[in-house]
């Protein structure tokens, strides 16, 4: 059976990203955070240096939430909750529920996808960390995207001045440029790989793929229609109101 790919939403789901970073509020608080940028270093010095940042001294992985009580790692998982009315003010989907042992008591886990709140929170799993630097790359004047592979991982590209390409970064892992790192490093099996931006969405699968004729046979012809469809609506709206927005200024 042919496998479902929920693109709609991995759209919606990068957009609804990236077109939040360039609130000033928001770059002003990132910027009063990132480590600034050495004069005599380049702009791909620069970003190593903020990935190892991020990942050793900035950012915190959770796989279980601390309890405020006590400080300890509340391990047993409870349930799935629908976001608190504050929650959802940072765009939190959903919280998850965890008891804490010491004290007796519940440790929601709430999974904001709004990096205003990410700058203080500092913790997460792969969707905080890449929406969370997209906003640092963003910030010190990149342009950026938010890049959703389906197989339950995503990352972070910037635009290369220097090489004039994307370059792939992830902050999970401190990676810069290593496309070929979830295939053959982590052994995924890899199909739709789709980047997200301020200027539109692509599928960018090549770039992630070593073999590619290889790949191209796990891609039913249902989905390649349904995919290029929604990526030219969606970018031809985007470019409409990019276009709009040039006339009004």
């Amino acid at each position: 059976r042919n496998r479902i790919f929920d693109f709609e939403r991995s759209i919606t789901y990068g957009l609804q990203r990236v077109n939040r970073y360039d609130n000033v509020e928001l770059k002003n608080k990132a910027l009063s955070l990132i480590p600034p940028r050495p004069s005599e270093m380049n702009t791909h010095d620069y970003v190593k240096l903020l990935l190892k940042w991020f990942k050793n001294q900035f950012f915190c992985w959770c796989n279980q939430p601390k309890c405020p009580t006590c400080g300890q790692i509340a391990k047993q998982y409870i349930r799935q909750d629908k976001p608190t009315p504050n929650e959802k003010k940072y765009l939190c989907s959903r919280a998850e529920v965890y008891n804490c042992k010491q004290c007796n008591k519940e440790v929601r886990f709430p999974r904001y996808n709004d990096p205003y709140i990410l700058l203080e929170t500092r913790t997460g799993r792969c969707g905080e960390y890449a929406n969370t630097f997209g906003c640092v790359l963003n910030a010190v004047g990149l342009k950026v995207r938010f890049v959703d592979n389906f197989e339950d991982h995503v990352w972070n590209e910037f635009y290369s001045d220097i090489e004039h390409r994307w370059i792939h970064v992830d902050s999970c892992e401190a990676a810069f440029d290593k496309p070929l790192l979830y295939e053959q490093g982590w052994g995924r099996v890899m199909t739709f790989i789709l980047a997200h931006s301020k200027e539109g969405c692509y599928d960018v699968t090549p770039r992630y793929i070593k073999n590619w004729e290889v790949c191209k046979e796990r891609r039913s012809n249902e989905n390649e229609r349904e995919l290029n469809e929604l990526l030219e609506g969606t970018n031809l709206s985007i470019q409409v109101n990019y276009n709009e927005t040039t006339l009004n200024e």
